[in-house]
């Protein structure tokens, strides 16, 4: 079996209250979250291209041969920017088919 994937976020997360309120400090929140994901951008990337890939051959594939791929997937910029670009076409044409034809 090839070794498990692991992707390590730590998103900064302050010492804030559960239930919080106050909009200065909530804008602050959104804004070292926009920061983060900023940052870490790439390896957001590399992960939801590999989740994708263990997502569309999860009834289909060997799992030792879906974690392989997945890991050739995150560790090739333009194949992570190939799975990204066909899942959200995907997505695209599914959300389509449930709305329907286009009313004119």
């Amino acid at each position: 079996h090839p070794p498990p994937m692991y992707f390590r976020l730590e998103p900064p997360t302050g010492a804030y209250k559960l239930d919080e309120s106050h909009g200065a400090v909530l804008d602050q929140m959104c804004l070292k979250t926009h920061q983060y994901v900023c940052k870490k951008a790439r390896k957001l990337d590399q992960l939801a291209a590999s989740l994708l890939v263990l997502a569309d051959g999860a009834c289909t594939g060997d799992s030792s041969d879906l974690l392989a791929r997945a890991r050739g997937v995150a560790s090739d910029v333009y194949k992570t920017e190939s799975v990204l670009r066909d899942g959200l076409e995907r997505h695209a044409g599914a959300d389509q088919q449930e709305q329907g034809p286009l009313q004119t």
